[in-house]
């Protein structure tokens, strides 16, 4: 995954979580170009003013105002970005209903180490492919 130039789309809230995940990206692949959106309405005005989309969008499970499986199934509907993988985050320790996870290559708990962070990413981005990781 070294090198190559992604274009990572992060939808977190949470500024703390959001600057680690950048960080552990940054250690994956330095090429790599990290949008954070702290607020899932600002989807729809990345949307419209880009015209090269993300490779693929990792979001928190929690936002304010709309559950995380909400916005991609939104999300799957926009031509745009309908075939873009989606990789759901979530920092809550008890297990997430499997319909919520519909849609999303992968489900990730958020580690408690910036370590086991970097692993995870790694393993997300490298493999790209249905898993639940934590």
């Amino acid at each position: 995954m070294k090198d190559r130039n992604l274009n990572i789309l992060l939808i977190d809230d949470d500024e703390e979580d959001a600057s680690l995940f950048k960080e552990a990206i940054s250690e994956i692949n330095p090429a790599a170009e990290v949008t954070v959106l702290s607020e899932w309405k600002s989807v729809y005005n990345y949307i419209d003013r880009n015209t090269v989309m993300p490779h693929i969008i990792f979001m928190d499970y929690i936002l304010p105002g709309k559950m995380g499986n909400e916005l991609a199934a939104e999300l799957h509907k926009n031509d745009k970005l309908k075939d873009i993988p989606l990789v759901l985050c979530s920092g809550l320790s008890q297990p997430i209903n499997r319909t919520d996870k519909t849609g999303f290559i992968a489900m990730i708990t958020k580690p408690g180490t910036y370590t086991k962070l970097v692993d995870v990413l790694r393993r997300v981005l490298t493999n790209n492919i249905p898993a639940d990781i934590s």
